[in-house]
């Protein structure tokens, strides 16, 4: 299941005119950061986006990771954003796990 979820966020962004402009990069981040949560891929634009969507992404993509771990005890490797943003946490869980 993919998403293309900046569709819209600029549409909410022509809508809320110019009282908007200033609220749009956070509604755009979090729209994103959202809809990664529940899809396999995710379409976006335009690029100069990316300084918000990806950081977001990745959160909300390390948050999953996270809840994963709590179900099932998996840990994402390489260069998952749970690896890269948080190797403390990681470290924590794989004590937890006993695997370090």
């Amino acid at each position: 299941v993919g998403f293309a979820p900046s569709n819209g966020s600029y549409m909410w962004r022509k809508a809320a005119g110019e009282q908007g402009r200033s609220k749009f990069p956070a509604i755009d981040a979090g729209v994103h950061a959202i809809s990664a949560i529940a899809s396999d891929f995710m379409l976006y634009g335009p690029l100069t986006g990316t300084n918000r969507v990806f950081p977001a992404v990745a959160a909300a993509s390390s948050m999953m990771a996270a809840l994963a771990f709590e179900d099932n005890g998996f840990i994402p490797g390489g260069n998952h954003p749970l690896n890269l943003l948080f190797p403390d946490v990681v470290e924590q869980f794989k004590k937890e796990k006993g695997g370090a």
